[in-house]
């Protein structure tokens, strides 16, 4: 029964954040576990949650720093490469969710972007907080040196086949 909660409940979420309702969303969701199943809230992992909401919002200022715009503003961001290659650098360093929003304001070409953002969640443990949300999980020592041993060489391997990839199937 709870899956099928969850499930509604997903579906309600996703079209109130479609509307502009991420308060009413956020609202809705803790409701409904505080009304059918405590525990579940105590098994979530807030401080990780305050992490990405912290990075979110400093990620987002820094984006709107006067240096960060001029920088982002000296490229042709309609060069398919320009695209591509400052997407997957980008994520690099802001992560790719912020790097998506940031670009998306310098394209209409959001197929491209996508791609970018996507190989930009290789490389760097913050190229993508799905890589973050692992490695938390993991929580072992030395788990971030590990995971770089692996992931920067699939990056500078990746990004050019999916280059490669994306002008031949475009």
């Amino acid at each position: 029964m709870l899956g099928v909660v969850a499930g509604l409940l997903l579906a309600a979420t996703v079209v109130l954040l479609q509307e502009g309702r991420a308060s009413l969303a956020c609202g809705l969701v803790l409701a409904v576990f505080v009304l059918t199943d405590r525990d579940v809230l105590k098994q979530v992992d807030w401080l990780l949650l305050a992490t990405f909401a912290a990075m979110f919002l400093g990620l987002g200022h820094l984006a709107q720093w006067p240096p960060v715009q001029a920088l982002v503003q000296t490229l042709d961001w309609k060069q398919a490469w320009v695209m591509f290659l400052g997407g997957t650098l980008l994520s690099q360093f802001i992560s790719n969710v912020p790097t998506a929003v940031l670009l998306s304001h310098y394209t209409t070409d959001y197929t491209a972007l996508a791609v970018a953002v996507n190989v930009g969640g290789f490389g760097l443990g913050i190229g993508s907080l799905a890589n973050l949300i692992a490695l938390r999980l993991e929580g072992s020592r030395g788990a971030l040196g590990a995971f770089h041993r692996i992931s920067v060489p699939f990056l500078l391997v990746c990004a050019p086949l999916v280059w490669l990839a994306q002008r031949v199937l475009a």
